[in-house]
This record gives C-alpha cells, structure tokens and sequence, in this order.
C-alpha cells in the first residue's frame, strides 16, 4: 500500500510539473509574439494559467495526503516526523558551547565578548602555567655519560677508567663504517663515490638509470653467493615487493604467513594469484592447508605441474621479531610440494 501511494504521487507529481511548464512555455512564446500594446494582457493571462495549474496540484496533493492519513496513517506519522526534523535543523540555533566573534561596531574587526575573555583567563591561570613536559624522574646524582671517543662501534666515556661500551645509539652497531681501515673504510669508500659520481636528494635506479657502480655491485653478489647473476634494488621493500611479483602471477597458488610486513603484502596482491593465509609460524597450520590443497589436487585430478605453488614467509619477522622455522617449511614442501 505504502508503495503504490508513493508511486501514485510521483506520478501525479510529475504530470502536474510537465503541465506547469507546458504553460509556462506558452506564457513566454506569447510573450515574446505578442505586440507591445497587448503584452500586459497576455502575460496576466499566462500567469493566470500557470497559477491554476498550481493551485490543482495543491489540491491534488491536499486530497493524497487525507488519502494516505486514512490507508495508511504510520507512512504518514514517519513522513511528517521526518519533515518536522529537517525542519528543526534548517532554523535551529548552535547552542554548543564556544567561543563566538561578534562585533562591537558595524565594520571593525571580530573581536571576543568580555564574558569570553573572563573565561579564556580564568583557563590560562588554571592550565596554561603548567609545565609543557612532566618532571624528570631521573636522580640529580646519577652519573652523566660523557662520550669521549668514538672507535666504529665502540664509545669511549669520560672519566678516571676511560670505561669502553658498545655503541648501540646508531645502526652502525657492527663497526662498519669506522676508519680504522684506512682507505679500505666504509666512510673511505663513500666519500670516493661522491667525490665521483655526486649526490642528490633521490637517486633510484628507475629515476636515473644504471650506471657501472650498480653493474659492478651486482657481479660482485653473484660471485659472492656462487649464482648466475644479481640484480640490485634501491631498498628491502621494493626488493620484496618486485620478487613475489616477478616469480607468481594468475593461477597460481600462494599460502602465506598471516604475518607478513606490507611490502610482501603488495607483491602478493599484484601477483594476481590465489592467496591462502596460515596462521603466523604454525607448522601445523601450514600443513592441514597443504594436504587439504592436495586432497583437492586428487579430486579434481590436477597434477602438482598444473599449478605452482608458493609458501611465502619471511626469515626474520619484522614486525614480531621471530624466526621463521625454515627446518619444518623445507621438509613440509619437499614431502606435500615436491615440485
């Protein structure tokens, strides 16, 4: 009932408006033809038209509404309560409590009432004087650490012992870029390169093109780690992303720790492929969801070449910090993934 009441009056609502501009269109076309003498005459008689056309689809509505309010009197309780809200926040005033700019004469700048300014006082000596950082809770008498020296990852402190710690305050814990190699140094060896091919603010691969530092970088890995060849990325996460990308694609099937930081995420994605997620370093886990893809595999009498499969883990988790266990992943895909 609600519907067909709502369809009707659309209905009638929409003949009512094409019937308001039909005479609104005879109005203007009369207007425009009519000699200047007669154009008053006319035009009174047009808008004479154009009101009558409206006081009929008043009357029209007027005769749904009591149609409804007898049918149907619920559609109507929700419609008007519906139409009084928006009425209320069409005219409603902001009672919300803050500071307003008014004006104390017409044309000069916005400025607070008296009253704001009290209350913007009275808040400044309650909290603006207090201190921008909590008390130290350090002890005035603990000793202070004063660096000294500095060998690679080795601090030398200040004091009657000359005490040696291990620097772990920056990322060169390991020492590498100390000088105790002479020209052989990391620090050497940097300040060679920029003497020779310059710095910038970005300098990817992608952005500026390969140069013979990166080929040479790239031969040196493959004869360190005994391969064919390298190839070098600007960072860790492009490496991860650019790696899962280049090996999977559509139709494959990826089974991946829950786990995973985002780079690797992003790999997975792009690959297209199929993604089924193991709970994070659960061997268990990873092999019910290996034996049931390989119930499936039987089923469907797909052999294991039909469909690569890939486990994606991560050695060292970045964001847990656990080691994956290599060990169980091996032997799980050599004996339910022998390809």
């Amino acid at each position: 009932m609600v519907n067909s009441n709502v369809y009707n009056l659309g209905y009638a609502t929409g003949l009512k408006l094409h019937q308001i501009l039909l005479h609104v269109e005879d109005a203007w076309k009369e207007y425009r033809n009519e000699e200047a003498s007669t154009e008053d005459d006319h035009s009174a008689m047009s808008m004479e038209g154009v009101l009558q056309v409206t006081a009929s689809y008043l009357v029209a509505y007027r005769k749904w509404w009591m149609n409804l309010l007898t049918e149907d009197p619920v559609h109507l309780l929700v419609e008007t309560m519906l139409l009084l809200f928006v009425v209320y926040l069409i005219f409603r005033k902001d009672t919300q409590k803050g500071y307003k700019t008014t004006t104390a004469e017409k044309g000069n700048e916005y400025a607070l009432t008296e009253r704001e300014k009290d209350e913007l006082l009275r808040e400044w000596k309650k909290r603006g004087r207090e201190p921008l950082a909590p008390p130290s809770s350090s002890d005035d008498n603990e000793e202070k650490m004063i660096v000294e020296e500095v060998h690679g990852a080795t601090l030398i402190l200040a004091g009657k012992e000359k005490k040696s710690v291990l620097n772990f305050c920056t990322f060169d814990f390991l020492g590498l870029a100390c000088d105790d190699d002479g020209d052989d140094s990391v620090k050497a060896q940097s300040k060679e390169a920029l003497t020779t091919y310059g710095c910038g603010s970005c300098g990817p691969r992608g952005f500026y093109g390969t140069i013979d530092a990166h080929l040479q970088l790239e031969e040196a890995m493959a004869s360190f780690l005994k391969t064919d060849a390298a190839i070098l990325y600007s960072d860790a996460a492009s490496a991860s992303t650019s790696a899962v990308a280049a090996f999977a694609k559509r139709g494959d099937l990826l089974i991946v720790d829950e786990s995973i930081y985002e780079p690797l995420r992003t790999g997975v994605t792009l690959s297209r492929a199929t993604v089924k997620h193991f709970r994070h370093n659960d061997m268990d886990h990873l092999e019910n969801i290996l034996k049931h893809q390989a119930e499936m595999d039987s089923k469907l009498h797909r052999k294991n070449a039909d469909r690569r499969k890939f486990i994606v883990v991560e050695g060292l988790y970045k964001h847990s910090g656990t080691l994956a266990n290599l060990t169980k992943i091996m032997d799980l895909k050599n004996s339910l993934v022998p390809h």
